[in-house]
């Protein structure tokens, strides 16, 4: 589908591109969401939103994943067109009435789910059917995550616990669900979860026969170096068995699955003293450094070694908005000039999904590197087999 290349450099090379270009690893997404599978207890539900490309899609399908965390109905034909087997979950705790009668009629949407009264009683006007799962979604707390995303959607215990009573009158199957938010680094934060569940069933009184653990679950940035995989999935498997048998388990992983495979390539177009111009920026690839994230970066160059990164510079993207400005400071060789490049990696969550076409800019060539991401003084790949070195 894409070009391939060996390595960046060779890429640089042979096409020397003057427009951003994604660099996509598949041999690292697929052996991190076989390893993902393997090692966490549940069933792993894709979360689309993090990277809805269908190269991506593709390789994630190939590697296992025939399940779909899906916010609306776009992303759900998206999928269905793709994959017309597969199956989405309506995981958005608030949904239109139309997006609701959508999801039912088109796309076989059995999973739902609610965190507010109002939104149990617009399910039940919408529609009759009653073989339904409604997942009423809880708020977490104590979590150690750069988003969190308890302060937008979540019921409180007692609240939830009030919901799930009123799911089952309704003669809905019923299960719970929560988030401990984005990029979470504690495992602990799981385990504050399954507390917290516990204490809603032992409330509600009422059974469930499903409970999403959804996601949170990190990547490996310049600012984070996360626990292992297994200590997570340690937590879930502690919070599962604390429970009654015979509830099933879905997680929602996206970033953890995608970030480390794929980078972007962008190229210097003018230097101004210690302030460099790029061909990419906040609305284009980089928005997540507008957000807090820092990502690892290194220069290349076609016919030159780089020399060290001893030099700090301030980088702006290419539009005309004074915003455009990227608060990560990038430490490049001190010679960095235009016509350099500039590879940046864990790039592969939440970059494809919100580019913009503002100023006439949208980043969208693509290529396919065998080479995983090599950062800044490694000797090795950032990861062998699908496990961080």
């Amino acid at each position: 589908m894409f070009p391939n290349f060996d390595s960046i450099e060779s890429l640089v090379r042979e096409c020397r591109p003057h427009e951003p270009v994604y660099c996509l690893r598949p041999s690292v997404i697929e052996a991190e969401t076989r390893r993902f599978i393997e090692v966490v207890p549940a069933r792993v539900l894709y979360a689309v939103k993090s990277n809805p490309h269908p190269a991506v899609l593709d390789i994630l399908h190939a590697a296992g994943v025939g399940d779909f965390d899906t916010a609306s109905p776009g992303e759900m034909r998206l999928v269905k067109d793709r994959f017309p087997g597969a199956k989405c979950y309506f995981m958005h705790p608030v949904k239109s009435r139309r997006a609701i009668a959508d999801a039912l009629r088109e796309f076989g949407i059995r999973h739902l789910v609610v965190d507010h009264g109002e939104e149990l009683s617009k399910l039940c006007e919408v529609t009759e059917r009653r073989d339904l799962v409604v997942l009423v979604r809880l708020a977490t707390r104590g979590t150690d995550a750069r988003f969190n995303l308890s302060r937008k959607f979540g019921a409180s215990p007692d609240d939830a616990a009030a919901l799930l009573r009123a799911a089952h009158r309704h003669g809905f199957d019923t299960g719970l669900c929560f988030h401990v938010g984005s990029q979470c680094l504690s495992p602990a934060a799981f385990d504050n979860a399954f507390d917290d569940v516990r204490r809603v069933l032992e409330s509600a009184r009422s059974p469930i026969s499903t409970l999403d653990v959804g996601g949170g679950f990190p990547a490996r940035y310049e600012d984070a170096r996360p626990p292992p995989l297994e200590s997570f999935a340690a937590a879930i498997r502690r919070g599962a068995e604390s429970l009654d048998a015979g509830i099933e388990l879905f997680c929602e992983p996206g970033r953890a699955l995608v970030a480390e495979g794929m980078s972007v390539l962008t190229r210097v177009e003018l230097r101004k003293d210690n302030r460099i111009y790029l061909n990419d920026g906040i609305y284009g690839s980089l928005h997540g450094m507008s957000i807090g994230l820092r990502f690892p970066l290194r220069l290349v160059r076609a016919d030159a070694e780089p020399g060290p990164h001893d030099t700090e510079f301030v980088a702006f993207g290419p539009t005309c908005d004074g915003l455009d400005e990227l608060p990560q400071r990038f430490r490049l060789p001190s010679d960095v000039e235009e016509g350099d490049w500039i590879e940046v990696g864990c790039m592969g969550a939440y970059t494809v999904s919100l580019r913009t076409t503002f100023n006439g800019f949208y980043p969208d060539r693509f290529a396919t590197v065998e080479e995983p991401f090599l950062r800044i003084g490694d000797t090795t790949p950032a990861f062998v087999d699908g496990n961080i070195a």
